[in-house]
């Protein structure tokens, strides 16, 4: 394994130590992707610049990640399901919620699921097409551009940012910038991708892409929102967690944490978590989802039929809670 990348410092520690864990992306394309040996975080390195990323976000995010403009009703099925059940495992946040924004939108399901709930809804989606979409297909208005560009006088009770921490070129400037769009006692749901779980489940040469700048486990991401001003009050895993606003703090890096997910990384590159028996079960759940997503495609004939599907299993739980 390689040490001393070209240096830039660490955006969450300011280290400039770093091992280098993999030097290719998803695709085969050279891509350098570093360990910080002061905190543990994992970051692409070059870390693009604001104008690149705008432009990857605008045009060829979901064109990269989907080889589609336009979300397919599978999909439609598989994030309804995710937003769903992560307001059933947290009643009270969403019951204390009248107002939602959703930053990084997506195709929508979480603000349309969220607005049959009876939240007044918003969304931010860099993405044109998909900003459009959303608009069209749900009557949900939405902001096409970044949260630094989304000007408001609003406060909101519940600001949603579902795995799109990890594609922005600084975390810790964007949370304080979500931050100051929270109302009083409002709450911030950030979910991002878990490092830990990727390295168990992904295929070797499957975790590192362009589009995932960062990579992060708990602890790094608790760091980072620590130093924003936020504090944990609930969470549905590992990273995803629920915030609300305190004062900045600081929380104490802890360098074993560099060298368990280098000890990680370095079985994942050759296959340890991969046995032939683990790839079959792994096959197999992978299978049994997506035939339960199909049955639910048969029937459900439309995008809002979708929607409304899960919100009434959402209505219900939330009755009873």
């Amino acid at each position: 394994m390689a040490q001393d990348p070209s240096p830039i410092d660490c955006p969450l520690c300011f280290s400039t130590r770093a091992v280098i864990l993999s030097e290719k992306g998803r695709h085969g394309s050279p891509l350098q992707s570093c360990c910080c040996l002061g905190c543990g975080l994992i970051y692409n390195n070059p870390i693009p610049n604001e104008q690149e990323l705008r432009d990857f976000c605008k045009d060829k995010y979901r064109l990269n990640y989907k080889k589609r403009r336009k979300s397919k009703r599978k999909h439609h099925v598989r994030y309804s399901g995710r937003a769903a059940n992560q307001i059933t495992a947290n009643p009270e946040i969403y019951k204390k919620a009248k107002t939602m924004l959703d930053i990084g939108a997506g195709s929508g399901e979480a603000l349309a699921l969220l607005g049959q709930v009876g939240l007044e809804v918003e969304g931010i989606e860099p993405t044109k097409d998909y900003a459009s979409y959303i608009s069209e297909i749900f009557g949900i208005p939405v902001f096409n551009g970044s949260v630094d560009d989304f000007k408001t006088d609003k406060k909101f009770n519940l600001i949603r940012l579902n795995h799109v921490l990890e594609h922005m070129r600084d975390p810790l400037e964007k949370l304080i910038t979500i931050r100051n769009l929270l109302s009083r006692g409002g709450v911030l749901h950030v979910e991002v991708p878990d490092i830990r779980t990727y390295f168990k489940v992904k295929s070797p040469g499957r975790i590192f892409h362009d589009g995932h700048i960062y990579n992060f486990s708990n602890e790094t991401l608790l760091m980072f929102a620590a130093r924003a001003g936020l504090k944990e009050v609930a969470r549905f895993g590992p990273t995803s967690i629920y915030f609300k606003r305190c004062k900045p703090f600081k929380i104490k890096a802890n360098p074993d944490l560099a060298a368990e997910l280098i000890s990680m990384n370095a079985l994942y590159q050759v296959g340890v978590y991969h046995s032939r028996s683990e790839s079959a079960l792994k096959l197999l759940r992978k299978m049994t989802n997506r035939m339960l997503e199909e049955v639910h495609v048969r029937r459900l004939q439309s995008p809002t039929a979708i929607i409304g599907h899960f919100a009434d299993k959402v209505k219900t739980s939330l009755a009873k809670s």
